[in-house]
């Protein structure tokens, strides 16, 4: 989910993640046999650039590839292909942060952002809107957004929450969850960060349904 960061000026992130989602089930019922495979594997590249004054702007590669098969007793068929599809978006935040308590440093900060993205051939736009919220032990995240994109029926708003815990000033405990069109999705995830730099991220997504595993490494510039 978003964040109230952004780069600072002239300032880059670069970026790397990949996930892979697989399953195989089989059925009987009465005499015949069912079962059904797939396999995906989603890679994607992105880029943050800081413009200053709490502007920042981003874009993004992905491309997704797998296959699935079925099969019906003695019938049975497969297919393959690959995806890919782009993002350009950006990001701003005021630079207006707020004491939580007077005896604390703690602040809370905002910012807003818009993203265009394509997949093949769906066009879609993605709006939101972000509030930080650091506490003596967690960091916390809240977000309303708006996705927008070709034969989307229902709701387009969904709400995100998600909560940081640092387990040793290197270690981060990610939790996170998404309500959209009536849907919950629960992600989790540890991110080590090497002196501010670099981080690597393994997580577990969508844990209710399809435990995607997915693995990021981002480095700052």
């Amino acid at each position: 989910m978003p964040t109230a960061d952004v780069q600072a000026k002239n300032r880059y992130a670069a970026s790397f993640y990949t996930g892979k989602y697989s399953f195989s089930e089989s059925y009987k019922y009465d005499s015949d046999y069912l079962s059904d495979w797939g396999s995906i594997t989603d890679n994607s590249y992105s880029m943050n650039y800081g413009l200053g004054r709490g502007l920042e702007i981003s874009g993004a590669e992905r491309k997704v590839s797998g296959g699935y098969g079925y099969s019906y007793n003695e019938f049975s068929i497969a297919t393959s292909g690959t995806i890919k599809g782009r993002m350009i978006g950006i990001k701003y935040n005021p630079g207006k942060k707020y004491f939580l308590n007077k005896t604390t440093a703690k602040k809370w900060a905002y910012a807003f952002g818009a993203q265009r993205y394509e997949y093949e051939h769906v066009d879609g736009s993605y709006f939101f809107g972000v509030v930080d919220v650091p506490t003596k032990k967690f960091n916390f995240h809240l977000s309303l957004f708006q996705d927008n994109y070709q034969g989307i029926s229902g709701t387009r708003l969904g709400t995100m929450a998600g909560a940081e815990f640092a387990v040793t000033p290197s270690m981060v405990f990610i939790g996170e969850m998404t309500l959209y069109q009536g849907e919950y999705t629960w992600n989790w995830a540890l991110r080590y960060v090497h002196q501010n730099r670099g981080s690597i991220l393994l997580g577990l997504n969508d844990t209710t349904d399809y435990r995607y595993e997915s693995l990021g490494l981002s480095f700052n510039f």
